[in-house]
């Protein structure tokens, strides 16, 4: 009887105002389906296509992407952890063990945190490999270049800061994991390796946590975990001198990692020349074989490290150099804007 009564009330109502009853429930219909789709599709991307979180860490972006339920909490005790060696090896903050390191140049050696010291003594090696083309030491050169300013420093000011670097006068203690410089005014800066250590170390307690698909990037480094829904991983290297273009595209595979030094991040141009951050430890001056260094390999740290000491060293020396190094590849576009590829490695155009 009520169903037949509220019938006879619209029945009786104008045509005019009963289309406009019919069209408003109509509407909230239609909304009350649009929301219930919205709702069950923000579930299914919740629950199949994992976690993607980032933070600003060592002057730039670390994002990391999970796929997988229930990965939240794993992307957050990476973050946490790049955090911490972030802190560890900060240049420019007092606090950190780098700094330590640096305050006691000359005077006494210093026990640091494992992370800090295994980083240190892994880029020794490339210091060593390289025959200082990649230097830690390189510090006191770092300090007289400011990018903000625009301000060459003058020769005696390169004189002098240059004549401090050379990673030789680096003492370790494998046991006591302590870190010695030998003369006053040295001062190791870890920036040419830091992200990409991280990066490795965050990757490696990624899969132990069981992650079987994951990307890592900071920018200039990235490195991947299994493969994007069945497919490589494609990175595209950027164009130095257009950056809306790319030189080509790279495949990466299951637990490969990719880093890229260029001239185009952070530099200024007095009288019709760039000056860029990437220094040149023979030199105390920017770098100048190169524009670009892309290096895959299998670890991100040691990517982020070739990449940096290719450049300085161009494709004449840093081609044969990289086949040194078992899986690891270089893309290079070297001063002219030529394109050079180490053998091994497709660059898809």
């Amino acid at each position: 009887m009520k169903e037949q009564y509220g019938s006879n009330i619209l029945s009786n109502l104008p045509d005019k105002i009963r289309n406009t009853i019919s069209n408003v429930v109509a509407g909230l219909l239609i909304a009350m389906l649009v929301m219930l789709i919205y709702v069950s599709y923000k579930s299914i991307v919740a629950r199949y296509t994992g976690v993607s979180e980032s933070r600003y860490l060592m002057g730039t972006y670390f994002e990391i992407k999970v796929s997988g339920r229930n990965t939240g909490q794993y992307v957050r005790s990476a973050l946490d952890k790049v955090r911490e060696i972030a802190n560890q090896i900060n240049y420019h903050d007092d606090k950190s063990e780098v700094a330590s390191i640096n305050n006691m140049a000359g005077i006494s050696a210093v026990a640091v945190s494992h992370d800090t010291y295994d980083l240190i003594d892994k880029s020794m090696k490339i210091c060593r490999q390289s025959g200082g083309a990649f230097d830690i030491t390189i510090g006191p050169v770092v300090d007289i270049w400011n990018f903000k300013t625009k301000i060459i420093p003058s020769k005696n000011e390169i004189v002098y800061a240059q004549h401090l670097v050379d990673y030789n006068n680096v003492r370790l203690d494998p046991r006591n994991e302590t870190v010695k410089l030998m003369y006053p005014g040295m001062k190791i800066d870890l920036g040419g390796a830091g992200k990409g250590y991280a990066i490795s170390k965050v990757r490696s307690m990624l899969v132990d946590m069981g992650v079987k698909s994951a990307i890592i990037s900071c920018g200039s480094t990235i490195a991947v975990i299994g493969e994007n829904n069945g497919r490589p991983w494609r990175i595209g290297i950027k164009d130095p001198r257009h950056p809306d273009d790319l030189v080509g595209v790279i495949s990466l595979k299951a637990g490969q990692a990719l880093s890229t030094s260029g001239d185009y991040e952070k530099y200024f141009e007095a009288e019709g020349k760039r000056y860029h951050h990437i220094l040149d430890p023979f030199t105390g001056m920017p770098a100048e074989a190169s524009r670009s260094v892309t290096i895959v390999s299998n670890d991100a740290a040691l990517s982020d490290m070739l990449s940096t000491a290719i450049f300085v060293m161009g494709p004449k020396r840093g081609i044969p150099f990289v086949s040194n190094f078992s899986e690891t590849y270089a893309v290079i576009v070297d001063k002219d804007g030529n394109v050079i590829t180490s053998t091994g490695l497709v660059l898809e155009r």
